[in-house]
């Protein structure tokens, strides 16, 4: 044999050799290590899914990412940008603790959650009622941390009601929506379509993405966190028996939340429990009795309403009326009102004649003020949930599915709460994202 052949010889049974020891390395590493759950890139799977709106929708996903969880925020919302919502803008909240000796100046949280339980005609649950007064500082002082406003007044504890300037609310709508993090991934143009359940146990959500296919998210919780139904005339009228409502402004609270829980197996309390609350169209703040008491009020189409109730006027307008005030009327003062200068200019806007409109105003001293005022509704009852915001089901709760705010029945009972919507927001949804968390990472 040849040096040449040798040497090829040689070549050809090193390199079978290598190939034959990187064969037996890697027979070793994938036979005897340890098998590891593995979970395929988003959107297949993620810990949870939130489908939300507004305020309490990016809330909850807010604090489920902060356990560590990675988060799809499917949002419901549907408007350009964040309006202010049609509750009272006050927050309703206990000091979480007093020395013995002070705790008769001391607002307690069993003092709070007492009130609660009594004003909704005691048919809450007060369990949840409970739990939401004791955290409901702690809720609030969280949310103080996170965007860096000034919500509450801290040397005023032992008193229950903080209210917030119209101006600090809109910043805290911006701020929240502009700090999710990176580990909640968002989505606008998902539709959720229905659960994915194993028995009881939820594991995943149905969606049809923008392109129009459907797409199945495997999570190991679901929280809804997309408002109530108020959004929705037709379950309006089919709960409540509602009609001449106007779609809440921030969008959201088409009622995907609860008829997705229902299809689930979820239970539901007082749907009929609706509260009518009086906006400003053009940023959705609620308006209060005084701010119209001497406006005139007009139809759409230029006729002049009477009454001595906003609701019921309303009502009969089909949800939406023109106010307009003289010149140093309280309307300007309390509620943004756009000025008008002269009857002419008025009649335009009311799609009316002037001289229909010159008589209808001549007690008014012009320039006008004037505001469009719309009928939304605020819905009280809902999901039924535990003090954790487990969704619960004939059997119990349902492992994996959680809801928080206004979705859920609980803490109004009979009656619904106008200065509870607020901080019902804040706390079930820190409460709901975190309690989701914990259930997908033990």
């Amino acid at each position: 044999m040849s040096r040449s052949q040798k040497n090829e010889l040689h070549s050809t049974i090193l390199t079978g050799l290598l190939l034959f020891s990187l064969l037996v390395v890697l027979l070793i590493r994938f036979s005897f290590s340890p098998a590891t759950p593995t979970y395929p890139p988003l959107p297949v799977s993620v810990d949870i899914v939130v489908v939300g709106s507004g305020l309490v929708g990016e809330l909850t996903a807010l604090a489920a990412a902060q356990q560590a969880a990675d988060v799809l925020y499917l949002d419901l919302q549907n408007t350009e940008q964040p309006l202010l919502p049609p509750y009272l803008p006050v927050f309703w909240l206990a000091e979480k603790s007093a020395p013995a000796a002070e705790t008769e100046h001391v607002y307690l949280p069993e003092t709070m959650a007492l009130e609660i339980y009594r004003r909704g005609g005691e048919a809450g649950n007060y369990a949840q009622i409970l739990n939401f007064c004791l955290q409901s500082a702690e809720s609030l002082f969280w949310l103080e941390s996170l965007t860096g406003l000034e919500l509450i007044n801290k040397g005023n504890l032992n008193h229950a009601f903080h209210r917030v300037p119209a101006n600090t609310l809109s910043a805290l709508r911006r701020q929240v929506t502009a700090m999710l993090p990176e580990r909640v991934r968002v989505e606008k143009d998902w539709l959720p379509l229905r659960l994915k359940q194993q028995e009881r146990r939820i594991t995943g959500l149905v969606v049809r993405t923008a392109e129009g296919e459907e797409e199945e998210i495997s999570a190991r919780a679901v929280v809804l966190a997309d408002g109530g139904f108020a959004g929705n005339e037709e379950l309006l009228q089919d709960y409540a028996g509602l009609s001449g409502v106007r779609p809440r402004l921030e969008g959201g609270h088409h009622g995907i939340g609860l008829e997705l829980a229902q299809a689930a197996g979820a239970q539901t309390k007082n749907l009929s429990q609706v509260l009518l609350q009086p906006v400003l169209a053009e940023d959705g703040s609620p308006v209060e009795q005084l701010a119209w008491e001497q406006a005139l009020l007009f139809t759409q189409s230029g006729q002049l309403l009477s009454g001595d109730n906003l609701t019921k006027i309303l009502l009969k307008a089909g949800g939406t009326v023109m106010a307009v005030a003289g010149q140093g009327s309280p309307l300007a003062r309390q509620i943004k009102t756009a000025t008008v200068a002269n009857v002419d200019l008025l009649a335009a806007l009311l799609k009316s004649h002037p001289s229909v409109v010159a008589e209808q105003v001549k007690a008014l001293q012009p320039p006008y003020a004037a505001a469009e005022i719309s009928l939304v509704a605020l819905t009280a009852g809902g999901l039924t949930v535990n003090e954790f915001y487990n969704v619960m089901g004939q059997q119990g709760a349902l492992p994996g599915l959680y809801a928080a705010g206004e979705l859920t029945e609980g803490l109004h009972g009979r009656q619904a709460l106008p200065e509870l919507f607020l901080t019902e927001a804040v706390v079930s949804a820190k409460i709901a994202g975190e309690q989701a968390a914990q259930w997908a990472n033990p």
